[in-house]
């Protein structure tokens, strides 16, 4: 079936993949087009190729900046074939989970998505994909617990997709900003299912930590520390390879364009989606790369006692920041200090 495609963050690790992949298959580059802040580095989309990929420049936070993208002329030979859309950009700063900073993961992850599905119905879309996060289904951890507690609560947790049929946690029930703002647009998206007007959209939760290709946040940024202070060495927690979690947003779209499959089971949900096998220890990942890699880090193991200390000042920094913006709400100031 010919189809053309709109990659919203398709110069990022996931984007970046589904683009290289449809390329593989046999999609042609002028069906094909990216959608993001910044035009695409990496060396796979530097190819004669994936160079004939056209490119947008966007800022997703802004509506008209958003339409524009969507509404730029196709060549002849694609404009009148039907449109999927792969939503996968982000904001990104797992640190952060004060309410007062909220606002800079919404903008992109909730607004901005808001903005990119309006766009995708302007432009008349048939398949609408939006790269979500297992994070939306964990809670956080309470690391200072009753001294009669074995361990912190939530400590050990499973991640499954039942979250999404109970109503939207309270933001403090989320582990970060990010995940909060996963879980709102995550909805949003789902809720855009319409049999009627013909958008059928769904979600992937890729679980945990994604890695794969030059510049991801795990690998590749780890081997760039001249240092790695580590209080995760006995984690464990599933991962999943950029191409898998490509190849999960088309099997997903398979199933949506699937003539004889039950779409009301596979439309308007989530689909969490890790590597196979049992989950990774982080360890075990330093052990690896210290095998395979020309240069690694050196892992230093800070002592309990200091992360204690770190989170005690945290919670310090968030009485000051909530007095402060407390004391000045009147005067429309805004003071954000907070280790945050």
């Amino acid at each position: 079936m010919a189809l053309r495609y709109i990659v919203v963050g398709g110069s990022g690790l996931v984007g970046g993949q589904i683009v290289l992949q449809l390329l593989q298959r046999g999609q042609a580059p002028s069906s094909i087009r990216i959608i993001d802040f910044v035009p695409p580095t990496r060396d796979e989309l530097q190819t004669p190729m994936a160079k004939d990929v056209e490119f947008a420049q966007t800022d997703i936070s802004s509506e008209a900046s958003t339409l524009a993208a969507f509404k730029k002329p196709w060549q002849a030979i694609s404009a009148k074939l039907p449109l999927t859309v792969f939503h996968t950009a982000a904001a990104i700063r797992p640190s952060e989970r004060h309410p007062l900073v909220y606002h800079r993961h919404a903008r992109v992850n909730v607004g901005g998505t808001a903005n990119v599905l309006s766009a995708a119905k302007s432009a008349g879309a048939d398949i609408f994909i939006f790269t979500s996060s297992c994070s939306v289904a964990l809670r956080p951890v309470t690391w200072f617990s009753p001294l009669w507690r074995r361990c912190p609560t939530n400590i050990v947790q499973t991640m499954t997709e039942d979250d999404f049929s109970a109503p939207l946690r309270p933001r403090e029930d989320f582990p970060s900003n990010y995940a909060r703002s996963k879980a709102e647009a995550e909805r949003h998206v789902c809720a855009a299912d319409s049999p009627v007007s013909g958008l059928r959209t769904g979600a992937i939760r890729p679980g945990n930590s994604i890695y794969g290709g030059a510049g991801d946040f795990l690998v590749s940024a780890t081997l760039n520390l001249p240092s790695l202070p580590t209080c995760t060495a006995p984690w464990v927690q599933n991962w999943a390879h950029a191409s898998n979690v490509s190849l999960a947003h088309l099997l997903l779209e398979a199933a949506l364009l699937g003539p004889h499959v039950d779409k009301a089971r596979i439309a308007s949900r989530p689909f969490l989606v890790t590597d196979a096998g049992p989950p990774l220890r982080f360890d075990d990942f330093y052990t690896a790369m210290k095998a395979v890699a020309a240069t690694f880090p050196t892992v230093r193991y800070p002592p309990p006692v200091l992360m204690m200390a770190l989170r005690g000042s945290s919670n310090f920094g968030k009485t000051i920041t909530w007095a402060l913006w407390i004391e000045n709400r009147d005067h429309r100031q805004f003071y954000a200090i907070t280790s945050n």
